[in-house]
Protein backbone atom coordinates (compact mmCIF):
# COMPACT_ATOMS: atom_id res chain seq x y z
CA UNK A 1 0.00 0.00 0.00
CA UNK A 2 1.42 3.63 -0.92
CA UNK A 3 0.30 6.79 0.55
CA UNK A 4 1.28 10.10 -1.74
CA UNK A 5 0.07 13.24 -1.22
CA UNK A 6 1.28 16.02 -3.54
CA UNK A 7 -0.82 19.09 -4.61
CA UNK A 8 -0.75 20.16 -0.71
CA UNK A 9 -3.34 22.46 0.59
CA UNK A 10 -4.19 24.53 3.99
CA UNK A 11 -6.14 23.75 6.46
CA UNK A 12 -9.87 23.31 7.32
CA UNK A 13 -10.09 22.99 11.40
CA UNK A 14 -13.83 22.64 11.20
CA UNK A 15 -13.31 19.04 10.05
CA UNK A 16 -12.30 15.76 12.06
CA UNK A 17 -8.60 14.87 11.55
CA UNK A 18 -9.42 11.46 9.85
CA UNK A 19 -12.01 13.37 7.29
CA UNK A 20 -10.00 15.91 5.89
CA UNK A 21 -9.09 15.32 1.71
CA UNK A 22 -5.69 13.93 1.12
CA UNK A 23 -4.20 17.01 0.61
CA UNK A 24 -5.46 19.06 3.31
CA UNK A 25 -3.23 19.88 6.55
CA UNK A 26 -4.11 19.21 10.24
CA UNK A 27 -1.24 21.90 10.71
CA UNK A 28 -0.17 24.45 8.23
CA UNK A 29 1.87 26.86 10.22
CA UNK A 30 4.34 29.83 8.38
CA UNK A 31 3.37 27.47 4.86
CA UNK A 32 2.97 29.07 1.65
CA UNK A 33 0.92 26.62 -0.41
CA UNK A 34 0.98 28.34 -3.72
CA UNK A 35 1.30 26.45 -6.57
CA UNK A 36 0.42 22.83 -4.81
CA UNK A 37 4.22 22.51 -3.20
CA UNK A 38 5.00 23.37 0.32
CA UNK A 39 7.42 26.15 0.66
CA UNK A 40 7.67 28.90 3.19
CA UNK A 41 7.71 33.32 3.59
CA UNK A 42 10.72 34.76 2.56
CA UNK A 43 12.70 36.47 5.56
CA UNK A 44 12.21 40.37 5.59
CA UNK A 45 14.80 42.65 4.43
CA UNK A 46 15.56 45.67 6.60
CA UNK A 47 15.02 49.05 5.32
CA UNK A 48 16.04 51.69 7.40
CA UNK A 49 16.35 52.66 10.89
CA UNK A 50 13.60 54.63 12.65
CA UNK A 51 14.54 57.96 13.27
CA UNK A 52 11.89 58.18 16.48
CA UNK A 53 12.46 54.42 18.19
CA UNK A 54 8.83 55.15 19.31
CA UNK A 55 7.39 55.47 15.97
CA UNK A 56 4.95 52.63 15.30
CA UNK A 57 3.79 53.50 11.62
CA UNK A 58 5.48 54.65 8.62
CA UNK A 59 3.94 56.31 5.50
CA UNK A 60 6.56 56.42 2.54
CA UNK A 61 6.74 59.42 0.15
CA UNK A 62 9.04 58.55 -3.04
CA UNK A 63 11.26 61.13 -4.55
CA UNK A 64 11.18 59.89 -8.18
CA UNK A 65 8.06 57.81 -8.91
CA UNK A 66 8.93 57.52 -12.56
CA UNK A 67 12.16 55.49 -11.45
CA UNK A 68 11.49 51.71 -10.14
CA UNK A 69 12.95 52.49 -6.27
CA UNK A 70 15.96 50.15 -5.51
CA UNK A 71 15.58 46.55 -2.91
CA UNK A 72 15.84 49.32 0.28
CA UNK A 73 13.33 51.97 -1.44
CA UNK A 74 16.37 54.99 -0.51
CA UNK A 75 15.27 57.55 -2.95
CA UNK A 76 12.11 58.25 -0.50
CA UNK A 77 11.20 60.29 2.55
CA UNK A 78 9.72 58.83 6.02
CA UNK A 79 6.88 59.97 7.86
CA UNK A 80 7.42 58.28 11.10
CA UNK A 81 3.73 58.69 13.73
CA UNK A 82 3.86 56.53 16.92
CA UNK A 83 0.21 55.95 16.65
CA UNK A 84 -0.46 52.54 15.17
CA UNK A 85 -3.81 53.58 13.95
CA UNK A 86 -2.76 56.76 11.84
CA UNK A 87 -3.96 56.95 8.53
CA UNK A 88 -2.56 59.02 5.65
CA UNK A 89 -3.68 60.07 2.16
CA UNK A 90 -2.76 62.37 -0.26
CA UNK A 91 -3.72 65.97 -1.39
CA UNK A 92 -7.32 65.41 -2.91
CA UNK A 93 -6.23 68.76 -5.10
CA UNK A 94 -5.96 68.05 -8.66
CA UNK A 95 -2.08 68.66 -9.03
CA UNK A 96 -1.42 70.04 -5.41
CA UNK A 97 1.24 72.75 -5.69
CA UNK A 98 2.12 72.27 -2.26
CA UNK A 99 2.27 68.42 -2.40
CA UNK A 100 0.18 68.16 1.02
CA UNK A 101 -0.16 64.87 3.04
CA UNK A 102 -2.97 64.20 5.38
CA UNK A 103 -3.43 61.94 8.42
CA UNK A 104 -5.51 61.19 11.33
CA UNK A 105 -5.36 58.92 14.26
CA UNK A 106 -7.06 58.95 17.68
CA UNK A 107 -4.25 60.67 19.21
CA UNK A 108 -3.53 63.47 16.82
CA UNK A 109 -7.25 64.05 15.20
CA UNK A 110 -6.37 65.72 11.83
CA UNK A 111 -3.52 67.05 10.22
CA UNK A 112 -1.45 68.16 7.94
CA UNK A 113 1.97 68.87 5.96
CA UNK A 114 3.78 70.00 2.86
CA UNK A 115 6.31 67.59 1.42
CA UNK A 116 8.65 70.34 1.56
CA UNK A 117 8.16 70.88 5.32
CA UNK A 118 7.94 67.17 5.91
CA UNK A 119 11.69 66.85 4.25
CA UNK A 120 12.60 69.84 6.59
CA UNK A 121 11.57 68.11 9.00
CA UNK A 122 9.23 70.99 9.76
CA UNK A 123 6.08 70.85 12.08
CA UNK A 124 2.17 69.88 11.32
CA UNK A 125 -0.28 71.95 11.09
CA UNK A 126 -4.19 71.46 12.37
CA UNK A 127 -6.63 70.87 9.17
CA UNK A 128 -9.19 73.80 9.04
CA UNK A 129 -9.18 76.91 9.19
CA UNK A 130 -11.59 78.67 12.02
CA UNK A 131 -14.54 80.85 12.66
CA UNK A 132 -13.28 84.58 13.68
CA UNK A 133 -15.18 84.29 17.33
CA UNK A 134 -15.35 88.62 17.44
CA UNK A 135 -17.64 90.71 14.92
CA UNK A 136 -15.74 93.96 13.61
CA UNK A 137 -16.33 97.13 14.91
CA UNK A 138 -17.25 99.41 12.33
CA UNK A 139 -16.91 103.29 12.82
CA UNK A 140 -17.74 105.27 9.64
CA UNK A 141 -16.57 108.65 9.26
CA UNK A 142 -18.80 111.97 10.09
CA UNK A 143 -19.50 113.78 6.92
CA UNK A 144 -22.01 116.63 5.49
CA UNK A 145 -23.30 114.89 3.24
CA UNK A 146 -27.19 113.52 3.53
CA UNK A 147 -27.03 110.55 1.86
CA UNK A 148 -27.61 107.73 3.76
CA UNK A 149 -25.94 103.91 2.95
CA UNK A 150 -26.19 100.93 5.37
CA UNK A 151 -23.37 97.96 5.35
CA UNK A 152 -23.01 94.79 7.02
CA UNK A 153 -19.09 93.67 7.64
CA UNK A 154 -17.46 90.35 7.70
CA UNK A 155 -14.10 88.85 7.55
CA UNK A 156 -12.38 85.63 7.25
CA UNK A 157 -8.77 83.68 8.38
CA UNK A 158 -6.90 82.47 5.55
CA UNK A 159 -4.14 80.40 5.56
CA UNK A 160 -0.98 80.34 3.76
CA UNK A 161 -2.21 77.81 1.21
CA UNK A 162 -5.04 80.48 0.76
CA UNK A 163 -7.09 78.31 2.66
CA UNK A 164 -10.47 80.76 3.67
CA UNK A 165 -12.45 79.76 6.69
CA UNK A 166 -16.08 80.60 7.54
CA UNK A 167 -16.97 84.20 8.57
CA UNK A 168 -17.93 86.09 11.26
CA UNK A 169 -20.44 87.36 12.82
CA UNK A 170 -21.44 90.53 10.66
CA UNK A 171 -21.52 93.96 12.06
CA UNK A 172 -24.19 96.40 10.38
CA UNK A 173 -23.68 100.04 10.33
CA UNK A 174 -24.78 103.28 8.92
CA UNK A 175 -22.78 105.65 7.51
CA UNK A 176 -22.73 108.96 4.65
CA UNK A 177 -21.97 107.46 1.30
CA UNK A 178 -18.80 109.75 1.16
CA UNK A 179 -17.76 107.81 4.66
CA UNK A 180 -14.36 106.10 5.23
CA UNK A 181 -14.90 103.30 6.93
CA UNK A 182 -13.03 102.39 9.74
CA UNK A 183 -12.70 98.67 10.46
CA UNK A 184 -11.13 97.02 13.24
CA UNK A 185 -10.85 92.91 13.53
CA UNK A 186 -9.60 90.37 15.78
CA UNK A 187 -6.55 89.04 15.11
CA UNK A 188 -6.18 84.82 15.70
CA UNK A 189 -4.32 83.70 18.45
CA UNK A 190 -0.73 82.96 18.14
CA UNK A 191 -1.21 79.28 18.86
CA UNK A 192 -4.30 79.31 16.10
CA UNK A 193 -2.06 81.57 13.97
CA UNK A 194 0.93 78.69 14.69
CA UNK A 195 -1.61 75.65 14.64
CA UNK A 196 -3.27 76.74 11.79
CA UNK A 197 -1.01 78.62 9.29
CA UNK A 198 -2.99 81.54 9.29
CA UNK A 199 -1.86 84.34 7.22
CA UNK A 200 -4.13 86.88 5.76
CA UNK A 201 -7.20 88.21 7.24
CA UNK A 202 -10.02 88.79 4.58
CA UNK A 203 -12.34 91.67 5.16
CA UNK A 204 -16.12 91.85 3.20
CA UNK A 205 -18.49 93.68 3.02
CA UNK A 206 -22.45 94.37 1.35
CA UNK A 207 -23.27 96.72 -1.13
CA UNK A 208 -26.11 98.08 -1.57
CA UNK A 209 -29.03 96.82 -4.35
CA UNK A 210 -31.75 94.71 -4.21
CA UNK A 211 -29.79 92.40 -7.03
CA UNK A 212 -27.28 92.03 -4.42
CA UNK A 213 -28.57 91.54 -1.01
CA UNK A 214 -27.50 88.47 1.20
CA UNK A 215 -23.95 88.69 -0.68
CA UNK A 216 -20.84 89.81 0.76
CA UNK A 217 -18.01 91.54 -1.86
CA UNK A 218 -14.59 91.45 -1.21
CA UNK A 219 -12.94 94.40 -0.24
CA UNK A 220 -9.37 93.56 1.27
CA UNK A 221 -6.46 90.85 2.45
CA UNK A 222 -4.49 92.56 5.44
CA UNK A 223 -1.24 90.67 7.38
CA UNK A 224 -2.97 88.10 9.92
CA UNK A 225 -1.38 90.05 12.39
CA UNK A 226 -2.92 93.91 11.29
CA UNK A 227 -6.21 94.84 13.47
CA UNK A 228 -7.44 97.78 11.75
CA UNK A 229 -7.86 98.80 7.83
CA UNK A 230 -9.37 101.95 6.71
CA UNK A 231 -12.26 101.14 3.99
CA UNK A 232 -12.08 104.35 1.43
CA UNK A 233 -13.51 102.19 -1.40
CA UNK A 234 -16.09 103.37 -3.63
CA UNK A 235 -18.94 100.85 -4.11
CA UNK A 236 -18.67 101.02 -7.71
CA UNK A 237 -15.09 99.58 -7.40
CA UNK A 238 -16.01 96.97 -4.83
CA UNK A 239 -18.79 95.54 -6.72
CA UNK A 240 -16.44 93.96 -9.39
CA UNK A 241 -14.45 91.87 -6.99
CA UNK A 242 -15.46 88.39 -5.99
CA UNK A 243 -17.85 87.88 -3.03
CA UNK A 244 -17.26 85.51 -0.26
CA UNK A 245 -18.05 81.77 -0.91
CA UNK A 246 -16.45 79.75 2.24
CA UNK A 247 -19.92 80.71 4.40
CA UNK A 248 -20.00 76.74 5.57
CA UNK A 249 -16.00 75.88 5.60
CA UNK A 250 -16.09 75.28 8.82
CA UNK A 251 -12.69 73.53 10.24
CA UNK A 252 -13.38 69.12 11.10
CA UNK A 253 -14.66 68.59 14.56
CA UNK A 254 -11.46 67.38 16.88
CA UNK A 255 -10.52 64.18 17.40
CA UNK A 256 -11.36 62.54 13.69
CA UNK A 257 -9.96 59.21 14.35
CA UNK A 258 -9.16 58.09 11.00
CA UNK A 259 -10.03 59.62 7.42
CA UNK A 260 -9.63 57.71 3.58
CA UNK A 261 -9.73 59.01 0.33
CA UNK A 262 -12.81 58.69 -2.11
CA UNK A 263 -13.16 59.31 -5.65
CA UNK A 264 -14.49 62.97 -6.80
CA UNK A 265 -11.78 64.90 -4.48
CA UNK A 266 -13.47 63.71 -1.04
CA UNK A 267 -11.90 62.90 2.22
CA UNK A 268 -14.02 60.88 5.14
CA UNK A 269 -13.38 61.01 8.63
CA UNK A 270 -15.39 59.37 11.47
CA UNK A 271 -15.73 59.92 15.43
CA UNK A 272 -18.00 57.77 17.58
CA UNK A 273 -20.47 57.02 15.27
CA UNK A 274 -20.63 60.35 13.17
CA UNK A 275 -19.42 60.35 9.70
CA UNK A 276 -17.75 63.51 8.28
CA UNK A 277 -16.78 64.79 4.45
CA UNK A 278 -14.97 67.42 3.18
CA UNK A 279 -16.01 69.38 0.77
CA UNK A 280 -14.76 68.15 -3.05
CA UNK A 281 -11.26 68.70 -3.28
CA UNK A 282 -11.15 71.35 -0.34
CA UNK A 283 -10.07 69.31 1.80
CA UNK A 284 -10.02 72.14 4.94
CA UNK A 285 -13.49 72.63 4.77
CA UNK A 286 -16.08 70.12 6.61
CA UNK A 287 -19.41 71.10 6.33
CA UNK A 288 -21.68 70.19 9.08
CA UNK A 289 -24.68 69.40 6.93
CA UNK A 290 -22.46 67.03 5.27
CA UNK A 291 -22.16 64.53 8.10
CA UNK A 292 -24.43 61.18 8.57
CA UNK A 293 -24.83 59.27 11.69
CA UNK A 294 -24.55 55.20 11.75
CA UNK A 295 -26.25 53.58 13.94
CA UNK A 296 -23.45 51.99 16.15
CA UNK A 297 -19.97 53.19 16.82
CA UNK A 298 -17.64 53.01 13.95
CA UNK A 299 -14.77 50.87 13.86
CA UNK A 300 -13.03 51.59 10.79
CA UNK A 301 -13.74 53.09 6.94
CA UNK A 302 -12.56 51.17 4.08
CA UNK A 303 -13.56 52.31 0.25
CA UNK A 304 -14.75 50.28 -2.29
CA UNK A 305 -15.64 51.87 -5.65
CA UNK A 306 -17.47 54.96 -5.23
CA UNK A 307 -18.80 53.48 -1.80
CA UNK A 308 -17.60 54.17 1.94
CA UNK A 309 -17.72 50.72 3.74
CA UNK A 310 -18.26 51.28 7.17
CA UNK A 311 -17.61 48.47 9.48
CA UNK A 312 -19.32 49.19 12.97
CA UNK A 313 -19.30 47.79 16.44
CA UNK A 314 -22.39 45.84 15.33
CA UNK A 315 -23.48 45.94 11.76
CA UNK A 316 -21.65 47.08 8.81
CA UNK A 317 -22.99 50.18 6.49
CA UNK A 318 -22.17 51.78 3.36
CA UNK A 319 -22.53 55.45 2.20
CA UNK A 320 -22.66 55.95 -2.11
CA UNK A 321 -22.71 59.08 -3.69
CA UNK A 322 -20.62 61.14 -6.79
CA UNK A 323 -21.03 64.22 -3.92
CA UNK A 324 -20.93 64.70 0.00
CA UNK A 325 -24.55 66.90 0.14
CA UNK A 326 -26.22 63.08 -1.87
CA UNK A 327 -24.56 60.43 0.41
CA UNK A 328 -26.66 57.56 0.81
CA UNK A 329 -26.25 55.46 4.30
CA UNK A 330 -27.43 52.09 4.03
CA UNK A 331 -27.47 49.37 6.48
CA UNK A 332 -26.96 45.43 6.28
CA UNK A 333 -28.93 43.84 8.82
CA UNK A 334 -26.45 41.05 9.08
CA UNK A 335 -24.89 41.30 12.92
CA UNK A 336 -21.57 41.22 11.75
CA UNK A 337 -18.90 43.58 14.16
CA UNK A 338 -16.06 44.40 13.32
CA UNK A 339 -13.36 43.88 16.16
CA UNK A 340 -10.27 45.71 14.90
CA UNK A 341 -9.67 48.65 13.36
CA UNK A 342 -6.25 47.33 12.14
CA UNK A 343 -7.86 43.84 10.49
CA UNK A 344 -10.08 45.91 7.91
CA UNK A 345 -8.44 45.56 4.22
CA UNK A 346 -9.59 46.50 0.85
CA UNK A 347 -8.79 44.11 -1.85
CA UNK A 348 -10.74 43.60 -5.72
CA UNK A 349 -13.42 41.90 -4.25
CA UNK A 350 -14.10 43.77 -1.25
CA UNK A 351 -13.84 44.55 2.08
CA UNK A 352 -12.98 41.96 4.92
CA UNK A 353 -12.33 42.22 8.54
CA UNK A 354 -12.25 40.43 11.66
CA UNK A 355 -15.48 39.60 12.82
CA UNK A 356 -16.55 37.50 16.43
CA UNK A 357 -17.16 34.58 13.83
CA UNK A 358 -14.47 34.27 11.43
CA UNK A 359 -13.63 36.45 8.52
CA UNK A 360 -15.75 38.81 7.12
CA UNK A 361 -16.17 40.00 3.51
CA UNK A 362 -17.85 42.79 2.44
CA UNK A 363 -19.29 42.91 -1.24
CA UNK A 364 -22.19 45.45 -2.46
CA UNK A 365 -25.38 43.96 -0.92
CA UNK A 366 -23.83 41.58 0.90
CA UNK A 367 -22.04 40.73 3.78
CA UNK A 368 -20.47 36.69 4.76
CA UNK A 369 -18.20 34.85 6.94
CA UNK A 370 -15.87 33.34 4.36
CA UNK A 371 -14.39 30.98 7.37
CA UNK A 372 -17.37 29.70 8.41
CA UNK A 373 -16.77 26.40 6.23
CA UNK A 374 -13.36 26.38 7.57
CA UNK A 375 -13.30 27.25 11.16
CA UNK A 376 -15.61 26.94 14.32
CA UNK A 377 -16.44 30.43 16.18
CA UNK A 378 -14.54 29.15 18.91
CA UNK A 379 -11.25 28.16 17.84
CA UNK A 380 -11.23 31.37 15.41
CA UNK A 381 -11.37 33.53 18.80
CA UNK A 382 -8.94 31.47 21.12
CA UNK A 383 -6.38 30.79 18.20
CA UNK A 384 -6.57 33.78 16.49
CA UNK A 385 -7.63 36.02 18.98
CA UNK A 386 -9.14 38.51 16.15
CA UNK A 387 -10.10 41.61 18.92
CA UNK A 388 -5.69 41.66 18.32
CA UNK A 389 -5.36 41.16 14.61
CA UNK A 390 -3.49 43.82 11.94
CA UNK A 391 -3.81 42.66 8.60
CA UNK A 392 -2.72 43.78 4.94
CA UNK A 393 -3.46 42.66 1.20
CA UNK A 394 -0.50 39.61 0.88
CA UNK A 395 -0.81 38.92 -3.34
CA UNK A 396 -4.25 37.83 -3.42
CA UNK A 397 -4.29 36.60 0.60
CA UNK A 398 -5.20 38.76 3.84
CA UNK A 399 -2.74 38.06 5.84
CA UNK A 400 -3.25 39.01 9.55
CA UNK A 401 -0.98 39.27 12.63
CA UNK A 402 -1.57 39.69 16.44
CA UNK A 403 -0.25 43.35 17.53
CA UNK A 404 2.48 42.68 20.20
CA UNK A 405 0.27 42.77 23.59
CA UNK A 406 -0.86 40.23 26.24
CA UNK A 407 -2.93 37.42 25.09
CA UNK A 408 -2.16 37.95 21.46
CA UNK A 409 -2.88 34.58 19.36
CA UNK A 410 -1.47 32.97 15.90
CA UNK A 411 -1.76 35.04 12.91
CA UNK A 412 -4.00 33.91 9.60
CA UNK A 413 -3.59 33.58 6.26
CA UNK A 414 -6.70 33.69 4.05
CA UNK A 415 -7.20 33.44 0.55
CA UNK A 416 -10.62 32.86 -0.47
CA UNK A 417 -9.48 32.64 -4.08
CA UNK A 418 -7.07 29.63 -3.72
CA UNK A 419 -8.31 26.13 -2.78
CA UNK A 420 -4.97 25.22 -1.85
CA UNK A 421 -3.72 28.46 0.48
CA UNK A 422 -7.69 28.62 1.54
CA UNK A 423 -6.52 28.30 5.41
CA UNK A 424 -3.26 28.40 7.65
CA UNK A 425 -1.69 29.64 10.95
CA UNK A 426 1.55 31.91 11.37
CA UNK A 427 3.56 31.54 14.73
CA UNK A 428 5.28 35.15 14.27
CA UNK A 429 7.63 35.78 16.49
CA UNK A 430 8.11 39.36 15.49
CA UNK A 431 6.87 42.24 17.29
CA UNK A 432 4.80 43.55 14.53
CA UNK A 433 3.27 47.50 15.50
CA UNK A 434 1.86 47.58 11.90
CA UNK A 435 1.61 47.21 8.53
CA UNK A 436 1.61 49.53 5.68
CA UNK A 437 1.07 48.77 2.12
CA UNK A 438 3.01 51.17 0.26
CA UNK A 439 0.41 52.82 -2.43
CA UNK A 440 3.65 53.99 -4.84
CA UNK A 441 5.04 49.87 -5.20
CA UNK A 442 2.49 47.73 -3.98
CA UNK A 443 4.81 46.38 -1.56
CA UNK A 444 4.13 45.87 2.32
CA UNK A 445 6.69 47.20 4.82
CA UNK A 446 5.81 46.33 8.55
CA UNK A 447 7.37 48.29 11.94
CA UNK A 448 9.31 46.67 14.50
CA UNK A 449 12.28 46.65 16.88
CA UNK A 450 12.79 50.24 15.78
CA UNK A 451 12.75 49.47 12.02
CA UNK A 452 11.09 49.56 8.60
CA UNK A 453 11.12 46.27 7.12
CA UNK A 454 10.28 44.84 3.09
CA UNK A 455 8.20 41.48 3.30
CA UNK A 456 8.28 39.00 0.89
CA UNK A 457 11.13 40.93 -1.05
CA UNK A 458 10.84 39.36 -4.43
CA UNK A 459 14.67 39.36 -5.51
CA UNK A 460 14.93 37.20 -2.62
CA UNK A 461 14.69 33.10 -3.06
CA UNK A 462 15.66 31.71 0.64
CA UNK A 463 12.60 31.02 2.75
CA UNK A 464 12.01 31.40 6.35
CA UNK A 465 11.33 27.54 8.34
CA UNK A 466 7.58 26.42 8.30
CA UNK A 467 5.44 23.05 9.29
CA UNK A 468 3.23 20.85 7.73
CA UNK A 469 1.14 18.03 9.87
CA UNK A 470 -0.65 15.94 7.22
CA UNK A 471 -4.29 14.49 8.02
CA UNK A 472 -4.73 11.41 10.25
CA UNK A 473 -4.80 8.68 7.45
CA UNK A 474 -7.43 5.78 9.01
CA UNK A 475 -6.66 2.51 7.37
CA UNK A 476 -9.53 0.18 7.02
CA UNK A 477 -6.69 -2.86 8.94
CA UNK A 478 -3.37 -2.71 10.94
CA UNK A 479 -0.55 -2.09 8.19
CA UNK A 480 3.29 -1.57 8.91
CA UNK A 481 4.56 1.30 6.37
CA UNK A 482 8.28 0.49 6.10
CA UNK A 483 9.56 3.45 3.72
CA UNK A 484 9.29 6.68 3.03
CA UNK A 485 10.53 9.65 0.33
CA UNK A 486 9.94 13.33 -0.04
CA UNK A 487 11.45 15.32 -3.35
CA UNK A 488 12.08 18.91 -2.74
CA UNK A 489 13.99 21.38 -4.18
CA UNK A 490 16.59 23.19 -2.58
CA UNK A 491 16.17 27.44 -2.86
CA UNK A 492 18.75 29.69 -3.77
CA UNK A 493 20.50 30.91 -1.26
CA UNK A 494 19.85 27.87 1.32
CA UNK A 495 21.81 27.25 4.79
CA UNK A 496 24.73 24.83 3.98
CA UNK A 497 23.79 21.54 5.14
CA UNK A 498 25.50 19.65 7.90
CA UNK A 499 27.35 16.50 6.39
CA UNK A 500 26.57 14.99 10.13
CA UNK A 501 23.14 13.53 9.88
CA UNK A 502 20.82 13.63 13.65
CA UNK A 503 19.36 10.38 14.22
CA UNK A 504 17.52 11.68 17.35
CA UNK A 505 13.91 11.26 17.90
CA UNK A 506 13.11 14.16 19.61
CA UNK A 507 15.11 17.18 17.75
CA UNK A 508 13.73 20.49 16.01
CA UNK A 509 14.82 22.14 12.61
CA UNK A 510 18.63 23.13 12.98
CA UNK A 511 19.99 26.02 11.59
CA UNK A 512 22.26 23.44 9.43
CA UNK A 513 19.61 21.42 8.62
CA UNK A 514 17.13 21.22 5.17
CA UNK A 515 14.47 19.55 6.91
CA UNK A 516 12.60 17.19 9.29
CA UNK A 517 9.79 14.67 8.58
CA UNK A 518 8.62 12.98 11.86
CA UNK A 519 6.33 10.12 11.47
CA UNK A 520 3.33 9.20 14.27
CA UNK A 521 1.31 5.52 14.50
CA UNK A 522 -1.53 5.63 15.62
CA UNK A 523 -0.71 9.23 17.66
CA UNK A 524 2.90 7.84 18.63
CA UNK A 525 6.26 9.14 17.39
CA UNK A 526 8.30 6.55 15.71
CA UNK A 527 11.08 8.10 14.02
CA UNK A 528 11.97 11.17 12.72
CA UNK A 529 14.41 11.70 9.71
CA UNK A 530 15.84 14.35 8.06
CA UNK A 531 15.53 15.51 4.23
CA UNK A 532 18.80 15.34 2.93
CA UNK A 533 18.53 13.96 -0.89
CA UNK A 534 15.67 14.06 -3.35
CA UNK A 535 16.52 10.34 -3.48
CA UNK A 536 17.09 9.26 0.20
CA UNK A 537 14.45 6.61 0.93
CA UNK A 538 13.79 6.97 4.76
CA UNK A 539 13.31 4.15 6.52
CA UNK A 540 10.25 3.55 9.17
CA UNK A 541 10.56 1.03 12.19
CA UNK A 542 9.08 -2.15 12.17
CA UNK A 543 6.99 -3.21 15.15
CA UNK A 544 4.44 -0.35 14.34
CA UNK A 545 1.68 -2.15 12.72
CA UNK A 546 -1.33 0.63 12.87
CA UNK A 547 -4.85 1.74 11.28
CA UNK A 548 -3.85 5.39 12.07
CA UNK A 549 -0.61 7.22 10.54
CA UNK A 550 0.28 10.66 10.23
CA UNK A 551 3.17 12.66 9.17
CA UNK A 552 4.91 16.56 10.12
CA UNK A 553 7.24 18.40 8.00
CA UNK A 554 9.43 21.25 8.98
CA UNK A 555 11.60 22.58 6.81
CA UNK A 556 13.27 25.30 4.98
CA UNK A 557 12.84 24.04 1.36
CA UNK A 558 10.17 23.28 -0.73
CA UNK A 559 8.40 19.77 -0.50
CA UNK A 560 7.07 18.94 -4.06
CA UNK A 561 5.53 15.62 -2.85
CA UNK A 562 5.92 12.87 -0.05
CA UNK A 563 5.24 8.96 -0.47
CA UNK A 564 4.66 6.41 2.56
CA UNK A 565 4.74 2.64 1.23
CA UNK A 566 4.74 -0.55 2.90
CA UNK A 567 8.06 -1.31 0.86
CA UNK A 568 10.36 0.10 -0.91
CA UNK A 569 9.88 -1.80 -4.37
CA UNK A 570 6.38 0.27 -3.73
CA UNK A 571 7.87 3.26 -3.88
CA UNK A 572 9.97 2.70 -6.83
CA UNK A 573 7.37 1.22 -8.99
CA UNK A 574 5.59 4.34 -8.23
Amino acid sequence: MLIKVEKFSGMIPLLDDQLLPENNAVDAVNASLYGGNITGFKPDREIRTLANPSAKKVFRIPLDVDTKPDVNFSNSIWMEFTDPDTDVVRSPVAQDQFARYYWASPSTGLRYNTLARIQAGQASFRVGIPQPLTAPLVSPSATASEVQETRAYVYTYVSAYDEEGPPSTATIAAGKADSVWTITVAPPTTGQATDRNLEHIRIYRTITGEALIGQYFFVVEIPVTQSIFVDSFLSTQVVNNGILTSVNSVAPVDSLQGIVAMPNGILAGWRDADIYFCEPYLPHSWPAEYGIVASAPIVGLAVFGQTLVIPTANVPHAASGIHPSGMTLTKIETVEPCLSRASIMTAPEGVYYAGPNGLVRWQPGNVENITSNLVERIDWQQIVNPWTLRACRFGTAYMGVNAPRAGAGRGVVVDPSNQNASYAYLDDPRPIQTFTEDPWSGEVFVVYSGKVWHIDPPDIKVIQPYTWRSKLFHLPHPINFSALQADFIVPEGTTALNPVVNPALDQTLAADQWGLIKVYANGTHIVTHEVRDPTQVMRLPSGFKKKEWQFEVTSRVIIQNIEMATSVAELRRE
